[in-house]
């Protein structure tokens, strides 16, 4: 198979006993070959206990990812806690915090 050709999954011709080759068609016979992908002559039945069945692994499948991504996130917010939390407690961060507080109470007196 040749990448960017596409698949061919079956020939489909209508033509009587002159039928010929598919390269030799030309303009005039198209029609006589179809390419498809998926093919149903009639109606699918599908039994409602497989329908349920398929159902129930699809919501099963939606719920694994579903928890799976709030793990991933707790994941991410513990991570993010615990980078962040020591500098809270850094003596820097008390420093800054206790001069911009005497800042505020200065400016509000002097207002």
């Amino acid at each position: 198979m040749v990448k960017g050709e596409p698949t061919r999954l079956f020939v489909v011709s209508i033509c009587g006993g002159s039928c010929f080759d598919e390269i030799r068609c030309a303009v005039t016979t198209t029609g006589l070959f179809v390419d498809v992908k998926y093919f149903q002559m009639t109606d699918l039945k599908i039994p409602s206990d497989v329908e349920r069945r398929n159902l129930k692994a699809l919501l099963l499948t939606e719920e694994t990812a579903r928890e799976t991504f709030k793990q991933q996130a707790a994941v991410i917010e513990k991570e993010t806690e615990r980078q962040v939390l020591p500098r809270f407690n850094s003596p820097h961060y008390f420093l800054s915090r206790s001069i911009i507080i005497q800042s505020l109470v200065v400016y509000r007196l002097l207002s």
